[in-house]
């Protein structure tokens, strides 16, 4: 059986999870603790996780996980056009992730948290643009669910979201990507993910100050 190695955290492999869920595919979620991953580190190819084991393959890098899932499970797009447009939603959500981390590694967190949630609709606007040039009211790109949909939904979901806690509690996400969140929420092997198997804290309070707690989920 495959085998998913990583942390008990959405961290790098809950795009990976979720892609999983949806293709139907049985593997073995691996989660292993901090205190565990000492003696598991030499272990890997390149001393870190996610690690995706299936059969000779053994792969390392989240990105070249999901993209190999993406292709072996026909998430990539129907045609070269298709995948093209995939791979710049990606790259797109990749930019908001960067420049997130930037803000909330920072040891000026707290001055900077407001003028970063003031700056998410300019960050979102080529995703909101790519939603919209594929009609607004679907997935990305094409007629059905994509790597694009998984990779924007883990950095929408998971790490953009939280920031309403500072936004009054209102959501920071404009009108569209809000629709267009609680429609991939709503894909019934995406709310089974989420009810059964999704971890309850992003990542390491040490890393982003505030998603550590799973109230921030809730």
């Amino acid at each position: 059986m495959p085998q998913l190695l990583y942390f008990d955290l959405r961290g790098r492999a809950d795009a990976i999870r979720a892609l999983l869920y949806v293709a139907d595919v049985e593997f073995e979620d691996k989660r292993v603790t901090f205190e565990e991953w000492g003696a598991l580190k030499a272990e890997q190819p390149f001393g870190q996780i996610p690690v995706w084991r299936d059969g000779d393959l053994v792969l390392a890098q989240s990105g070249a996980i999901t993209r190999h899932l993406a292709r072996k499970y026909n998430f990539y797009g129907k045609d070269l056009n298709e995948s093209a447009q995939v791979d710049e939603a990606v790259e797109s959500v990749r930019d908001v992730f960067d420049a997130l981390v930037k803000v909330t590694i920072s040891a000026e967190f707290d001055s900077l948290k407001d003028e970063f949630v003031a700056s998410l609709p300019q960050k979102l606007g080529p995703l909101e643009k790519i939603l919209a040039r594929n009609g607004g009211d679907g997935f990305l790109v094409g007629s059905g669910i994509s790597l694009a949909d998984f990779e924007a939904w883990h950095l929408l979901n998971n790490f953009v979201a939280p920031f309403k806690k500072f936004n009054e509690g209102k959501s920071v996400l404009g009108e569209s990507l809000q629709a267009y969140l609680d429609r991939v929420n709503a894909v019934p092997a995406i709310a089974r993910f989420v009810s059964e198997a999704q971890s309850k804290i992003a990542v390491p309070p040490s890393f982003f100050k505030f998603l550590g707690d799973p109230a921030d989920f809730e």
